[in-house]
């Protein structure tokens, strides 16, 4: 996993609500130009649930299971 999409992960793992693509843009995770790229992939190998929201037509993401096992291997063995 590249560096970029760690630190997605790892922004994604410390907030408490659901996080907008803005949010992460403007905490400098990563630019706007590849941010949906790296979001997109995530999303397509499990890692984030992304979800449209009808009202804003935002969509906004959470980590999964499966990111946090990427982000903490050890809690996966134990």
């Amino acid at each position: 996993m590249n560096a970029t999409r760690r630190r997605i992960l790892e922004h994604l793992v410390q907030a408490v609500e659901r996080v907008y693509g803005l949010d992460l843009v403007k905490a400098k995770v990563a630019s706007r130009f590849s941010l949906y790229v790296h979001l997109a992939w995530l999303e397509e190998a499990g890692f984030v649930e992304g979800e449209e929201e009808r009202v804003t037509l935002r969509r906004s993401y959470k980590i999964t299971d499966k990111g946090r096992a990427v982000l903490f291997p050890e809690a996966r063995t134990r």
